[in-house]
């Protein structure tokens, strides 16, 4: 075995209480709604998909709003999280610089574009980690987008 996939929330690291401050902010902004979402309410989301995760999150809105939303709130999270950082688990930054040494890593994720890049530039990770795909590339639940990095891979 030469490649090791890894998912990254409640993985390697935990952005939820930023996210949840950016989400607030988009939402308030955007739609004139107090979300009053937190890191323990975004936990609860984290793992759905985006599409979900806005159903979810926005019910009353119709489905036209409630996209103008989110989008709102995934560049709202880019920019926060490039300046707030989530907070990587102990070990996690040397365990995968470790393991780059001898394998090829990549990362898959329910997330939007831009997620990804922004983790993996904040842990100084992007020569690390080989590839990545996710929710906002493929439109896929996270098993398929992993079926379609392993075809990409091998």
């Amino acid at each position: 075995m030469k490649n090791i996939i890894f998912d990254i929330d409640g993985t390697l690291w935990d952005s939820t209480d930023v996210v949840a401050e950016s989400w607030n902010e988009a939402i308030w902004e955007k739609a004139g709604i107090k979300a009053n979402l937190d890191g323990d309410k975004l936990k609860k989301l984290f793992g759905k998909t985006m599409d979900e995760i806005g159903r979810l999150m926005l019910p009353d809105l119709d489905d036209e709003k409630r996209a103008e939303v989110c989008q709102a709130c995934y560049d709202y999270e880019d920019a926060y999280l490039e300046k707030n950082s989530g907070v990587f688990y102990d070990g996690v930054i040397d365990t995968l610089n470790e393991l780059a040494k001898d394998y090829n890593l990549y990362v898959v994720s329910n997330c939007q574009v831009g997620y990804i890049e922004t983790t993996l530039r904040y842990a100084n990770m992007t020569d690390k980690v080989k590839d990545h795909l996710c929710y906002g590339d493929t439109g896929l639940h996270k098993g398929e987008t992993i079926k379609l990095l392993m075809k990409k891979i091998i």
